[in-house]
């Protein structure tokens, strides 16, 4: 070899060898990478910090650190030390495997044992009631609730739990028990109620997770130290809504009161609205006694079979006690059943003891704007809310039957009736019934025969349209005798009527293909309204629609006619039908009912379609009037 290869070689190892490391790197031997947090066995929720070591440095150079979570990329750092963040959210709960992967700079990799953790997101949930054989209402101290989570909890103290009610006084909560249930004592009270929750994030299980709010399905305890106030309320109370025909009013026994009420047909229901903490039916034992079942807010609470061998007046027939301080439904029903050693299936209210009620009777409900009235043929009236569910059946003073009806200013309800039998020993008269749906006794007379319906102008004018005899329209302004205004009819006089806008002028129906006018200022007959005969040829009630135009039920179709008397349209559905009432609902709607089924439907007056319906569950042939309360 020459000298100056030599040379030339020695001065290129001589530069490899004199060559610096790059700055960055790492020189490893035989790597080791370990997950140091978690641990295996932990419980993690939220997003954590996962992280691992790198040991066993020699001659290779680390370019980073990969996390996983059964096997998928979380995340890689590169460097050290190495750490990622992990939401555990991204994951089901359940068993979960961590790993860490470190690699050099060409890719190679070495693997860590594998670290298992439980992922728990699921935050514990937790109730709060009375404690089992809490009494309530209760004199004694202190008054023990049972708490009890999803799964065990630490930092749940006595600072967690809430205390509202009425209850006056210091109260002290003592907290005892756990990890999942738990004992509150509450003491220190004054009269009233009690009542026990316990707010969201007061206490975490392992895995951080924080408990969400309480739910109770009993968390209230009455506290007194004095007897409390027992309010008789009478069956003639306008807090008790009858539904059916009782019989009320009865005299025959030493009732509460000197009266009450006898029922004995099935399905008939007497419901008590009240406030308080117990409540007692009072009624009748006795040979001739049926069978009831007892509700108390819609649920079933007793079925109380009133038989005895001897007659016992004003007998307690059924108690609840601790009921929240809050308004409650108590609903007695006959059943038409009755023991087998009884002569009868009577049930009487005679009246009811509310616990805690205060001196003054409950406010009862009254028509709200939308509630439906239907009148019946045979008498009674259905009081139903806005979408037809039957609230109660309101029964008059006096018999006759169920026709046209209207709304004044006060919210009372008139009913037309006719007489029930050929002596027309009791009807041909109008029904007044007030705002809650109790019978008033009859308004106005003078009436030949057949009052059919009836409508108010805005001053309080009545004016009332007879089918029968003259046919005449009466009008009643208060404080004068009635003014009769003689009609054209075709066949039954005024049967159905409406007023104008103008408070002049009458449309009415006569049972005929018409729509007819009558003006009660000036005292003439107008010309027919309609262009032509209405689709049907039998015109009953009618209504005068925003637009000018008239909407008439007519046979087997309900007829719209514009402004002008002309057909705009026609309303039916697929039954037998002769349409009796109507009334607008005043939201582009109206209700209407098919005397033949029975049915009441509602109608989009623009469309046609049958927006809802119901049965009044009663024979065909016995719906008759439809009024909704504006």
């Amino acid at each position: 070899m020459s000298v100056a290869k030599v040379t030339a070689l020695s001065v290129i190892f001589g530069c490899v060898w004199l060559s610096p490391q790059p700055a960055a790197a790492q020189l490893l031997g035989s790597p080791r990478v370990t997950v140091t947090s978690p641990t295996s066995g932990s419980i993690v929720s939220g997003t954590i910090a996962v992280t691992a070591r790198v040991s066993g440095i020699g001659s290779l150079t680390v370019a980073g650190v990969e996390f996983y979570v059964d096997g998928n990329l979380i995340d890689r750092d590169t460097t050290a030390p190495y750490s990622v963040p992990w939401d555990t959210k991204t994951v089901g709960d359940g068993s979960r495997t961590l790993t860490a992967v470190a690699r050099d700079a060409v890719g190679n990799g070495t693997t860590s044992a594998p670290v298992t953790v439980t992922v728990d997101n699921i935050a514990p949930t937790v109730t709060i009631n009375q404690a089992a054989g809490q009494a309530d209402p209760t004199s004694a101290s202190p008054i023990n609730f049972t708490v009890v989570f999803s799964e065990p909890v630490t930092d749940f103290t006595s600072a967690d739990v809430t205390i509202t009610g009425s209850a006056g006084g210091t109260k002290t909560v003592v907290v005892t028990g756990g990890p999942s249930t738990y004992n509150v004592a509450v003491s220190g009270m004054t009269n009233g109620t009690v009542i026990a929750t316990i707010r969201a994030g007061v206490a975490r299980d392992a895995a951080g997770n924080a408990n969400t709010a309480s739910t109770s399905t009993d968390n209230t305890v009455t506290f007194g130290t004095a007897a409390p106030t027992v309010t008789r309320i009478e069956e003639t109370s306008p807090a008790i809504t009858y539904t059916g025909s009782w019989t009320q009013g009865n005299t025959d026994r030493a009732w509460s009161g000197g009266t009450a009420a006898l029922g004995s047909t099935a399905g008939q229901l007497a419901e008590l609205s009240f406030s308080g903490t117990g409540v007692s039916w009072i009624g009748f034992r006795g040979p001739q006694a049926g069978i009831a079942r007892v509700f108390i807010d819609g649920t079933l609470r007793a079925t109380v079979d009133a038989f005895a061998t001897a007659e016992e007046v004003q007998a307690v027939m059924f108690t609840a006690t601790g009921l929240s301080d809050a308004p409650h439904t108590l609903r007695i029903e006959v059943t038409g059943e009755k023991n087998a050693s009884s002569m009868g299936v009577f049930i009487v209210v005679d009246a009811f003891d509310v616990t805690g009620a205060s001196t003054a009777e409950p406010t009862p409900a009254t028509f709200k704007p939308g509630d439906v009235v239907v009148s019946l043929e045979p008498g009674p009236v259905q009081w139903r809310l806005p979408d037809g569910t039957l609230r109660a059946t309101l029964i008059g003073a006096g018999l006759g039957t169920g026709e046209g009806m209207a709304f004044d200013a006060s919210g009372n309800l008139y009913v037309a009736r006719w007489c029930i039998d050929s002596t027309c020993s009791d009807g041909n008269t109008v029904e007044m019934f007030d705002a809650a749906g109790q019978p008033r006794g009859p308004f106005g007379s003078g009436y030949d025969c057949s009052p059919h319906a009836i409508v108010f102008d805005a001053g309080g004018t009545a004016y009332v349209g007879q089918a029968g005899c003259t046919g005449a329209i009466l009008k009643f302004v208060p404080g004068q005798p009635p003014i009769a205004f003689t009609v054209a009819p075709d066949n039954q006089g005024s049967f159905w009527i409406d007023l104008a806008a103008d408070r002049c002028t009458i449309f009415y129906t006569s049972f005929g293909p018409n729509v007819k006018r009558f003006n009660v200022c000036t005292g003439v007959q107008l010309s027919d309204f309609n262009a032509a005969a209405v689709p049907g040829g039998m015109a009953q009630d009618l209504r005068i629609l925003p637009d000018g135009g008239v909407l008439v039920a007519s046979g087997q179709v309900i007829a719209r006619l514009n402004a002008s008397g002309g057909l705009v349209r026609t309303y039916e559905v697929p039954e037998s039908s002769v349409w009796a009432g109507l009334d607008l609902v005043g939201d582009g709607t109206f209700w209407a009912a098919n005397y033949e089924t029975s049915n009441v439907y509602r109608f989009d007056l623009t469309s046609g379609t049958v927006l809802a319906g119901f049965n009044a569950g009663t024979p065909p042939h016995t719906v008759v009037g439809v009024r909704v309360k504006k």
